[in-house]
C-alpha cells in the first residue's frame, strides 16, 4: 500500500531544502581555497562597497576579516577614515572608498551632467528612516541632507 501523498510532501520538502543549503553553502566556499588571491583581483572601490556590504553577524565575520586585511594591504583608508568605518559614520573630506566601507554601496545614484556639480547618492539612514542624500565630488563626500536633525558626522544604522 502506498503512503498518501501529503506525507511525502515533508520529505520532499526537506531534500529540496538539504540539497539547496548544500550547494548554497558550496558556492561560497569553492573559489576561496581553490584561489587564494581572488580580492586582489578586484578594484578598489569593489573591495570597499564588498567590506561595507557585510553584515555583522558570525557568518561575515571570517569573510570580512580577509577583506579588511586587503584594505590594509593596499592602505585605502586613512586612520581617522577607519576610526569613521568601525562606527558605521562618514565625514565631509571622506574618500569614497571610506563612505562605501562604512555605509557599502548606495540604493541609487544621480550623476550630474556637469563636472563641477556633486553625484547625488542615496542611502536609508536606518530601516524606518527617509532616505540620505549624500554629496560627493572627485571620489570625496562633501556633503549630505539627513531628514531632521543635521548631524556632524552621520551614522547608518544597520
Amino acid at each position: 500500500m502506498k503512503p498518501p501523498r501529503y506525507r511525502q510532501l515533508p520529505l520532499c520538502l526537506a531534500a529540496f531544502l538539504l540539497t539547496a543549503l548544500s550547494a548554497c553553502a558550496g558556492l561560497g566556499t569553492q573559489s576561496e581555497p581553490h584561489n587564494p588571491y581572488h580580492l586582489q583581483k578586484i578594484s578598489d572601490l569593489q573591495l570597499c562597497v564588498v567590506f561595507g556590504g557585510f553584515e555583522d553577524d558570525w557568518a561575515g565575520r571570517a569573510s570580512r576579516e580577509k577583506v579588511e586585511s586587503e584594505l590594509h594591504r593596499r592602505d585605502l583608508l586613512t586612520k581617522n577614515e577607519w576610526i569613521l568605518v568601525r562606527e558605521h559614520r562618514i565625514a565631509r573630506g571622506m574618500s569614497l572608498c571610506g563612505l562605501y566601507a562604512s555605509w557599502g554601496p548606495e540604493i541609487s545614484r544621480q550623476e550630474s551632467q556637469l563636472e563641477s556639480e556633486a553625484m547625488r547618492r542615496h542611502y536609508f539612514h536606518c530601516t524606518t528612516c527617509e532616505p540620505l542624500t549624500v554629496w560627493t565630488r572627485d571620489q570625496r563626500v562633501v556633503g549630505w541632507e539627513l531628514p531632521g536633525e543635521p548631524e556632524t558626522y552621520p551614522r547608518k544604522i544597520k
